[in-house]
């Protein structure tokens, strides 16, 4: 404390009130808090509201404040104006639809008689589709398709010898069965697919009727119709709409390989697909639905005017007997994929075999150097198939490998029965323990479809991969396809956008061995087929069937690590 301060009097606390007045504020001091509250003055910078009265109207700023006054909304002006040009004039990105559900389709076709037997008669039925439906799904499949479902001969069961193509067959079920049927497979996500047969048992009043219905030859006991006959339009109009009401999306007109014997009487389908598509057009109930119609190969021709997209023509990848059928296969490849995209055409929907069609196995059956390796190449096949574009049709049980039969009666070795599990009576197709008619595969056989779910290296995990891959992919949805095929005996698979530089690339690569040359090859891939990808950076898959040297989602660096691919084998890879 200073001297003078000390001279001062104070209070009886001791303390000494003052009161500081400073230029820049007031600080005053409190006896009873012991506070000092200061207060500080706001020193006014600019003019003061006089000041600005002398420039009011003078004669020079009053003009360039209406001049800077014009110029701001003048720009701000322009500004909005150029936004909205902007946004009008800027190119359109391109509108993202989604494909169709029958675009990528993975139809299951299924022989009703010998898929699921549920109530232990010995005749798989509807019932016993319904309750295999979650386990196809699992596998990749978008589609169900069960034949036979309409009545047909009771003195056997070919799909072909139809007695009511309007009515259900009492040995698979009745209308409500099926009705439930079509209403699970919805639950389920997928969709429902059946024949409407362009054929008729000889014993069918109602077909006796129409005239120019054909017969294959003297001894046989089916006809088929003559389409272009109005009756025969109107019954197979009746039976679409009856079916389409309850749910169905989709119709295979169905010959089963007769037309081919009398191809001179193919008329037109496209007046009964044009009436159902109107019949479906009137009903509130249906009008909605995108019906889809597939055809066999014998009927394109009679559907070539017809380029809607909902319409297919099948196209199978393996025909004939023999070692050329590689060769075939990929000639069918080649025809079937210049029909995709074609608006000119009818296009295909791949498949390999079906009700009136070899399995692998029989189309190998008389070859040495192929019949012993008929899995691996039905399972090689299968992923071919899978990776084209477009529709597939699986045939069941080809997704194991399930081999031909012993021929049971008179039904042909590829109608035998579907292998669901290793233990219990008739492999899981049914408790039946009576005399079977239909007959089993040997025991012996891995073909089961409990046994290779559980096994990753299985023709099972590989189709399952493959098919899921086909749902989830923009590439496989919307992408291009390319084929090569190496000298030593390597073919090429790929599948890219074209006008992408940052989707994946996907790459099947197939070691078929050439004549006497069954050899390991390496995977080298060229500039066409990487297209600008990265070989350093590749991920596995869809790993070879029963090869543990590799494992999906396996990174790899194929320039270090080259891949090589055994005979009769294949894998999928994805270049990132």
């Amino acid at each position: 404390m200073s001297a003078e301060d000390s001279l001062m009097p104070t209070s009886e606390g001791g303390k000494i009130p003052q009161n500081y007045n400073v230029e820049s504020g007031q600080a005053k001091f409190t006896k009873d808090s012991e506070s000092v509250d200061v207060q500080a003055t706001t020193k006014l910078i600019g003019l003061t509201k006089e000041q600005l009265e002398q420039y009011r109207n003078d004669p020079f700023w009053k003009p360039v404040r209406y001049v800077l006054f014009a110029l701001f909304w003048l720009v701000w002006l322009a500004m909005f104006v150029g936004a909205v040009l902007i946004v009008v004039l800027s190119p359109k990105c391109a509108v993202k639809t989604e494909p169709k559900y029958h675009e990528n389709l993975v139809a299951y076709q299924i022989f009703t008689p010998t898929f699921r037997d549920s109530d232990g008669d010995g005749v798989g039925d509807l019932k016993g589709v319904k309750e295999k439906l979650n386990d196809l799904r699992k596998i990749g499949v978008s589609a169900v398709w069960p034949t036979p479902i309409v009545s047909t001969n009771k003195d056997d069961y070919l799909p072909m010898e139809v007695m009511d193509i309007t009515e259900v067959d009492p040995r698979y079920g009745s209308h409500q069965d099926l009705e439930a049927l079509v209403e699970a497979t919805h639950s389920a996500g997928l969709h429902f697919i059946m024949d409407l047969p362009l054929t008729v048992s000889k014993h069918n009043t109602w077909a006796n009727g129409i005239p120019d219905s054909t017969f294959p030859d003297k001894n046989s006991n089916t006809s088929v119709l003559n389409v272009a006959n109005d009756k025969v339009q109107e019954k197979l109009v009746e039976a679409a709409r009856k079916f389409l009401k309850i749910g169905v999306d989709g119709f295979h007109f169905a010959d089963y390989d007769m037309a081919k014997k009398i191809a001179h009487s193919i008329k037109p389908l496209n007046p009964i697909i044009a009436k159902i598509r109107n019949v479906a057009a009137e009903d509130p109930q249906i009008a909605q639905k995108d019906v889809l119609f597939t055809t066999e190969p014998e009927w394109r021709s009679a559907t070539a005017e017809n380029n809607s997209t909902e319409t297919y023509q099948v196209l199978r990848l393996a025909e004939g007997p023999g070692s050329a059928l590689l060769d075939r296969v990929d000639a069918s490849v080649e025809a079937g994929v210049q029909l995709v995209g074609d608006n000119s055409s009818v296009p295909p929907i791949w498949q390999l075999s079906d009700i009136g069609s070899p399995r692998i196995d029989q189309l190998l059956a008389n070859e040495p150097g192929l019949r012993e390796h008929s899995t691996e190449v039905s399972t090689l096949l299968s992923l071919i198939q899978l990776f084209l574009p477009g529709p597939v049709n699986v045939y069941y049980g080809q997704e194991i490998g399930l081999p031909s039969n012993a021929p049971a009666g008179t039904l042909p070795p590829q109608l035998g029965t579907m292998r669901w599990e290793s233990a219990g009576p008739n492999v899981g197709f049914s408790s039946f323990t009576g005399q079977n008619f239909f007959s089993t595969v040997d025991n012996t056989t891995n073909a089961v479809f409990e046994v290779q779910y559980n096994d990753a290296t299985s023709p099972l995990k590989a189709f399952k991969r493959l098919a899921e891959l086909r749902s989830r992919d923009v590439v496989f949805q919307r992408g291009s396809f390319a084929f090569t095929r190496n000298s030593d005996g390597l073919h090429i698979y790929s599948r890219y956008l074209p006008d992408s530089t940052t989707e994946n690339v996907y790459v099947l690569a197939v070691n078929w061995p050439v004549a006497g040359n069954a050899a390991a090859r390496t995977l080298r891939l060229t500039e066409d087929v990487a297209r600008g990808r990265s070989t350093t950076n590749v991920e596995v898959k869809v790993p070879p069937v029963g090869n543990s040297a590799y494992h999906q989602n396996q990174d790899l660096d194929i320039e270090k690590e080259p891949v090589v691919i055994q005979p009769y084998s294949g894998l999928v890879i994805r270049l990132l």
